[in-house]
């Protein structure tokens, strides 16, 4: 039921997944190795998880502000087809 992709969509298509992929890819690594590299250079453990712990709920609420902002340029509601 979904519509057909034309022209350049569907590389454009592909270029946002394998970005969003990376991006995952990318927080993951930091989620796992962020904390042992801050307490390496010399942050306690505590100090490195609040660390952590802020730059994941930063990142949280810019990628939805983002998102906001891109659909009212666009006027567009990424949540419409779900």
């Amino acid at each position: 039921m979904g519509a057909a992709l034309i022209g350049h969509e569907p590389g454009l298509l592909h270029c946002a997944a394998a970005s969003r992929g990376l991006f995952n890819a990318s927080y993951v690594v930091f989620l796992l190795f962020g904390p042992k590299l801050l307490e390496s250079l010399d942050q306690s453990a505590v100090a490195a998880a609040g660390a952590i712990c802020i730059a994941s709920w930063i990142m949280i609420v810019s990628t939805k502000t983002q998102t906001c902002r891109f659909c009212a340029i666009s006027r567009t509601d990424p949540f419409q087809n779900f």
